[in-house]
């Protein structure tokens, strides 16, 4: 704000034309400071509108506020309910796994009992698939929670570990007596049993054993097989000329032969042993057809020097 000082002090009010000087500079303050003061009461209107507009605006703050104290406390309230249903949740998750824990005990001492009393009897009637089936399903079970189980019920110590007992005999004995009748089928050439033999194997809990005797007993076959085409294949050459071809032919064979071992066995290997034990089974069918390609190459060069 300026002085009225400031406007006349370079005046000389001593004088007439002094005098008149201030008294103009004075009216042309005071005629700006009318004009300035209607521009601002022409506002008032405006401004009053604004003023309205900021209590309604802060009215509505005071709602909005009452508003979100209100649903912060229904928040607290929720939160609170919710941890309180959340931890009976898990009191009931926790006695339901405790419950299906329990049946599963039960159940699985009523399976030794029955694995038990039915290994005996498969045993007697010779019916290895079955007496398979119950050691299968007793190496399933969880020896430590048998145990357990038997601990916790009373006058089922002993019972417990009779039948726990039983099962292990019975599974040395059918593992003994499935090795040797696999042998013998082998021995007899005897296909169905080879392969009723070989399906139990898996059953005991035997994969790699079982797997090694019936590629064993297969890779046997395959020689003998490729010897026997040899043969056949050199007579027939030597008849009509053509000795040379016959190597071929015999190679052809092989590998047909090879790929027939892995179709026709594929399903059994797959469904009895598990899909992931076929990769091994071709590992050692590549090993055979390697060893008899080589063979076959030495008995045609040796052909060729003669």
């Amino acid at each position: 704000m300026i002085k009225l000082e400031s406007l006349v002090e370079d005046c000389d009010i001593s004088t007439q034309e002094g005098i008149e000087e201030a008294c103009r500079r004075i009216a042309s303050r005071e005629k700006d400071v009318d004009s300035r003061l209607e521009e601002i009461l022409s506002q008032q209107c405006q401004l009053e509108a604004k003023m309205r507009n900021i209590g309604l605006a802060l009215a509505g703050l005071g709602v909005v506020g009452d508003k979100t104290r209100n649903l912060s406390t229904q928040i607290d309230h929720t939160s609170q309910l919710a941890e309180k249903v959340s931890a009976k949740v898990r009191r009931l998750d926790e006695a339901r796994s405790r419950v299906s824990e329990c049946q599963q005990r039960v159940h699985d001492l009523i399976d030794l009992q029955l694995c038990s009393q039915g290994v005996i009897t498969a045993i007697k009637e010779e019916d290895f698939e079955k007496g398979a089936v119950h050691v299968n399903r007793f190496l399933a079970m969880d020896k430590n929670l048998l145990q357990k189980t038997a601990d916790d019920v009373s006058g089922s110590v002993t019972s417990v570990s009779k039948a726990v007992s039983t099962l292990e005999q019975a599974a040395t004995q059918i593992r003994q007596v499935v090795n040797l009748k696999f042998d013998e089928a082998v021995k007899k050439d005897d296909l169905a049993s080879v392969e009723r033999f070989f399906k139990i194997f898996p059953l005991l809990g035997m994969h790699d054993e079982g797997l090694a005797k019936f590629m064993t007993y297969i890779c046997t076959k395959l020689q003998a097989k490729a010897q026997k085409e040899l043969r056949s294949s050199m007579d027939i050459a030597k008849a009509e000329k053509r000795t040379t071809v016959a190597y071929s032919d015999t190679l052809t064979v092989l590998l047909e032969n090879i790929a027939r071992v892995v179709e026709v066995n594929q399903a059994i290997i797959e469904n009895c042993y598990g899909a992931g034990r076929l990769v091994p089974v071709i590992a050692i069918l590549q090993r055979e057809c390697d060893d008899e390609v080589v063979k076959l190459v030495l008995e045609f060069n040796q052909a060729i020097i003669e």
